[in-house]
């Protein structure tokens, strides 16, 4: 008999194709498997009304590099993106980001201009892309122990030098297991500090 693991290699082999689109049955490689692996949070790869809006759009007004915000120009869909996202969560402006990944890089540039900090405090469990993006900023990093604000109280403490400013970063809500961070408790101990 033979292990699972050994019916999953010979199942799946490099390439990895996905042939479907992600949802909680996703076909790998021509065969269907129970799917874990995120991207799609909000289920929305495949609904149907926002696929068919999203081909409506593509047949307007194209894709391609010269269409993006990256590229030479931009289309009208980002403006009017950004200003029902201002509208919708009472901002003064809004920007378009292509990707949920790249918010923390692009947010830690914008804050370190207008709110520096000297010192990057993450909570261990936070997602890859906040781990990247403080590592990003080029100032020193530590990690706290899980959901403990005493932990990081003590992380503070210990590696915060006179005068300067720390950045707590962590999830808003951790997928993997459900919780929440105790962001009251947080901004209490960073108060002392003038921290962010």
């Amino acid at each position: 008999m033979e292990s699972n693991n050994a019916s999953t290699e010979r199942a799946i082999k490099p390439p990895y194709r996905m042939e479907s689109a992600p949802g909680t049955e996703t076909v790998f490689n021509g065969r269907r498997y129970l799917y874990f692996g995120g991207v799609s949070y909000y289920g929305l790869h495949a609904n149907a009304e926002l696929m068919e809006r999203g081909i409506e759009t593509w047949r307007q007004l194209g894709l391609g590099s010269a269409t993006s915000r990256l590229g030479m120009g931009t289309t009208p869909i980002y403006p009017r993106l950004e200003e029902a996202a201002a509208r919708f969560f009472g901002t003064e402006d809004a920007a378009y980001l292509v990707s949920g990944y790249l918010s923390n890089l692009a947010g830690l540039q914008a804050l370190a201009e207008i709110d520096p900090f000297d010192v990057v405090f993450v909570d261990e469990n936070s997602h890859y892309c906040v781990n990247d993006a403080a590592m990003a900023t080029g100032t020193p990093v530590h990690r706290f122990a899980h959901l403990e604000p005493d932990d990081l109280r003590r992380k503070l403490e210990q590696h915060l030098g006179p005068s300067q400013r720390p950045l707590l970063m962590t999830d808003g809500l951790f997928p993997v297991y459900g919780r929440i961070p105790p962001v009251s408790e947080y901004l209490e101990i960073l108060e002392p500090y003038d921290g962010t």
